[in-house]
């Protein structure tokens, strides 16, 4: 892994940028791999914590689905 990348995945973990949900085991083991993302993302609820993100946080995440 070029060190680059090692900055930003230390700068994205210190501002905490990532999203983590809870292990759904039947996505994990019945869907199709392609598929699992957009599963995941449909079974997610934002909490009060996500929400607190901006506008701009938001919109990306929504274009990304």
């Amino acid at each position: 892994m070029p060190v680059g990348e090692l900055g930003q995945l230390k700068q994205e973990v210190l501002e905490n940028v990532w999203l983590t949900l809870e292990a759904d085991t039947y996505t994990m083991f019945h869907t199709q791999i392609a598929k699992r993302w957009r599963e995941e993302v449909r079974n997610f609820t934002p909490g009060v914590g996500f929400l607190n993100g901006t506008l701009t946080d938001l919109a990306r995440l929504l274009r990304q689905m």
